[in-house]
């Protein structure tokens, strides 16, 4: 399945660097992190039986030294995927399609403010990431991530 030979392109360690420029303030952040992305068997006893999913995954942030998961969810029948995001306690919906053959396309929709994510995978190792918020059509903010995934140096 096209799918799961896509997400497993996520797995691994990755050096991750985040410039954020807000629009209305003109500010801009850069961050670099090192995250850790790994799959997993069956997050929160759901039921093997259940065909809607794709995979799990772990993820930790060594360098704030944050801990989720992600759930990837699709329907045969469906073009789009969903995404669960579980953090603290918290869980966040996302929904996910192929947006071309090297890229997939996350959003997330609540109340007036919309929030889309574009994963391009340049190769196995090294994928960039242009993120938008926006309220409605009005831009909040604008993310450019750049991740080189780290082999071992075994």
């Amino acid at each position: 399945m096209i799918y799961k030979h896509f997400l497993s392109k996520l797995e691994g360690n990755w050096i991750s660097q985040k410039t954020d420029y807000f629009t209305h303030t003109k500010k801009i952040e850069h961050n670099q992190s090192y995250i850790e992305l790994k799959k997993v068997e069956n997050i929160l006893k759901i039921s093997k039986k259940n065909q809607n999913i794709l995979c799990n995954y772990i993820f930790y942030n060594k360098t704030n030294q944050t801990q989720g998961y992600y759930i990837f969810l699709k329907d045969s029948k469906s073009h789009y995927g969903n995404i669960k995001k579980i953090t603290n306690n918290q869980i966040n919906d996302y929904t996910f399609n192929f947006y071309t053959h090297n890229c997939i396309k996350i959003e997330c929709v609540k109340n007036d403010l919309i929030y889309q994510e574009y994963i391009y995978f340049i190769n196995d190792r090294f994928k960039i990431i242009i993120s938008l918020l926006k309220d409605y059509h009005k831009y909040l903010a604008v993310s450019f991530i750049s991740e080189i995934k780290i082999l071992d140096q075994k």
